[in-house]
């Protein structure tokens, strides 16, 4: 359906300072404790929200009592699952048109190694003007601006999110395991480099409704899309036209190192060390370097033609 883009504010935490840190589904330590099979929670303990007993897991134990505000009572548990067992993987086809713009097509597989089908997804955005229409014929899209950018100006960009393109099933279907949401459009005035496609199994947590207030705020701690969702490194819109070709250079250059960091990339890859090599030169204003286009034909698998075929538009 076509849809045009209406921004509505979410409660979604920003994590990292640029796209490349944020695109990883756990960000250093639990934010909130974990335990163990068979691990005690103490009865007077403050701590309701536990990770755990296994990665797949969130443990919500609190006393009985603390609905009526008390902290009385035998402890009541509940076993939640987490929202980022899912599996994206993602092609992107790019266009430029004759007025400046530019068409992007997605590809999106949840790969059958997957515990759970992708019921939300996506795509981070550099701005508020980044997405001038998008549509899919049963997936449904929506603006959703990260915190304290609810009054962001149309002209203003930034390294971190300033909104997301979520989509969400107009009638309620999902991608399955092993299974493949193909023909998304995007269109933006705003060229191809890296950006985060997160994913997720659900809306949000399953959490039954006589779960005290208490409890749900500690939950907040696991919202934060980096625990909430599964990310991965795309190609989106990122670059306005008037940026220049030493900072393209650069962020290629640094989600690429993301990729090879994440096991995405080989840096054995003759593409992957070419590249990076002819980026960093480009960064650095070194020996007169401006062009990538005798490189680019050293890619081979799929990702590497997906950043080859970016690189071609942003840096001609």
């Amino acid at each position: 359906m076509n849809t045009s883009l209406v921004c509505v504010v979410v409660s979604v935490a920003c994590a990292a300072a640029c796209f490349g840190q944020q695109a990883q589904t756990f960000a250093g330590f639990s934010p909130v404790p974990t335990i163990t099979a068979g691990a005690a929670i103490p009865d007077d303990s403050l701590q309701y929200v536990f990770l755990g007993p296994t990665i797949r897991d969130v443990t919500l134990s609190y006393p009985r009592g603390l609905a009526s505000g008390t902290r009385s009572g035998l402890r009541q548990t509940y076993k939640l699952r987490m929202l980022n067992q899912v599996a994206p993987t993602v092609s992107t086809a790019v266009t430029a048109n004759a007025d400046g713009s530019y068409d992007y097509t997605y590809t999106v597989q949840n790969d059958a190694t997957a515990v759970d089908p992708i019921r939300v997804w996506s795509i981070a955005m550099p701005a508020v003007n980044a997405v001038s229409s998008a549509h899919h014929s049963v997936w449904s899209v929506t603006a959703e601006a990260a915190p304290g950018n609810a009054a962001a100006r149309a002209d203003s960009v930034s390294m971190t999110p300033v909104v997301f393109a979520a989509w969400r099933s107009s009638n309620g279907s999902a991608i399955g395991p092993g299974k493949t949401l193909s023909e998304v459009h995007i269109t933006s005035p705003y060229s191809p480099g890296f950006t985060i496609l997160y994913a997720r199994s659900a809306e949000d947590y399953a959490v039954p409704p006589d779960v005290p207030q208490e409890v749900r705020d500690q939950l907040d701690a696991l919202r934060a899309p980096e625990w909430r969702d599964r990310a991965i490194l795309v190609i989106g819109p990122r670059f306005p036209k008037e940026w220049g070709r030493e900072f393209v250079a650069g962020d290629f250059s640094a989600g690429i190192a993301r990729l090879v960091k994440d096991g995405q990339l080989s840096a054995d890859s003759k593409f992957v060390s070419s590249i990076v090599s002819r980026l960093d030169a480009i960064a650095k204003l070194a020996g007169g370097v401006t062009s990538v286009g005798d490189v680019l034909s050293l890619a081979g698998s799929a990702k590497e033609l997906d950043i080859a075929h970016a690189l071609a538009i942003s840096l001609p």
